[in-house]
């Protein structure tokens, strides 16, 4: 009996032993992973931003047009409450430098601008922007925001007014949501020499009594007759047609069958593009008959939301040809604490690239290019 009993005492203490050397090689391989990672990001902040060249392979000729797409604004404010929005750069210079190659920049703004003495609807659920905020829409070149979120409207009309005038005084056009129903789907057209984009933005299921009326300020949306007449008359007077549909705080890694339901209705009805915003999660892209289909952007800026899947994002690039090599560009972010960066080398920006192109991918023929992701629109069959 005694030898078993030393058997088992010596196999308790090499047990124990074991598992303090697994732990601390494990200790050791966290340590060596952070310092890989923050040696990768001490690179990226060091490269010289005119190197982006290395970014952008691509040649956009003279009579591109060029149509940046970012997802849900709403930055946090400074964890130093010394520190103002003008001290920190809310995107990493490599974004900045894609958005001063495009002729229209356009973000989905969260909430809507509020001054301190506005009460929410519901304070359990409201968001709101202080005004400073709308610096950073101008200092990045955002030259229109979508505005038919289901935030838009957490401190009633005066809300929705304050975001109408601020914007306007900043000369930074507002679509999606109006004074009435005629304003909120008034579409957007924006020319270059060769070519004309005609915008719209909607709202697919708005919350109740958000809707705009003859005469009621709201967020825009329409029966399918509505919508199906106002993509006609818009076909008549642009080359291209983008929607940009509001599809609620869904946090789905895959679109819902009312989201696919909704989109694919809107390129029956003549949409060449539609964009999903309104989502936490980056989720799938579609070629559906002749048009794509990208159902939800993620996240341009820092979310209240702590989840890591609030954190990936991209931001698409949408270079439409009049020769018809037409094609758009999708850079995968990483949101921080205060700023957002494109994904560049480094172990986790790797695992973190993945997991964006697993949810962006869905079936359409994505290709890795250096540090974004690629792909062609043959199918755009469009009379320019």
């Amino acid at each position: 009996m005694q030898p078993l009993q030393e058997k088992g005492l010596k196999f308790i203490k090499y047990s124990k032993k074991r598992n303090l050397l697994q732990v601390l090689f494990l200790c050791i391989a966290l340590l060596f992973l952070l310092a890989y990672q923050e040696i990768s990001r001490e690179h990226e902040r060091l490269t010289p931003v005119q190197n982006i060249s290395t970014l952008l392979y691509y040649n956009i000729d003279p009579d591109d047009l060029v149509i940046t797409v970012g997802g849900n604004f709403n930055p946090r404010s400074p964890w130093n409450s010394s520190l103002s929005f003008q001290d920190i750069p809310l995107f990493c210079p490599y974004i900045s430098k894609v958005l001063t190659t495009a002729d229209l920049n356009i973000l989905s703004l969260t909430a809507p601008f509020i001054s301190e003495n506005l009460l929410p609807l519901d304070k359990s659920r409201a968001l709101g922007m202080l005004p400073e905020k709308a610096y950073l829409l101008q200092e990045n070149n955002i030259s229109l925001v979508q505005i038919s979120g289901n935030n838009i409207l957490d401190f009633g009309a005066p809300g929705l007014v304050n975001t109408l005038t601020l914007l306007e005084k900043k000369k930074i056009t507002t679509t999606g949501a109006g004074l009435n129903k005629d304003a909120a789907l008034t579409p957007y057209y924006f020319h270059n020499a060769k070519l004309t984009l005609g915008l719209l933005s909607l709202n697919a299921n708005p919350p109740p009594g958000w809707e705009a009326g003859e005469n009621r300020l709201g967020v825009a949306t329409a029966d399918n007759e509505t919508i199906r007449k106002l993509l006609s008359e818009m076909d008549e007077k642009a080359d291209t047609i983008l929607v940009l549909v509001s599809f609620g705080d869904t946090n789905s890694p895959r679109s819902t069958k009312n989201q696919r339901s909704f989109a694919r209705a809107l390129i029956n009805a003549g949409a060449h593009i539609v964009i999903g915003t309104g989502g936490n999660l980056v989720q799938e892209t579609e070629l559906y008959q002749q048009g794509i289909i990208f159902y939800n952007l993620g996240n341009i800026t820092p979310s209240q939301v702590r989840f890591s899947y609030a954190k990936e994002s991209i931001l698409l690039q949408i270079i439409l040809s009049p020769n018809g090599r037409s094609r758009v560009i999708a850079y995968p972010l990483s949101l921080g604490s205060a700023s957002t960066r494109i994904i560049f080398s480094g172990i986790p920006e790797k695992i973190l690239n993945k997991k964006i192109l697993w949810r962006l991918q869905g079936e359409a023929p994505w290709q890795r290019k250096n540090n974004f992701y690629f792909l062609e629109l043959p199918f755009f069959q469009l009379q320019y």
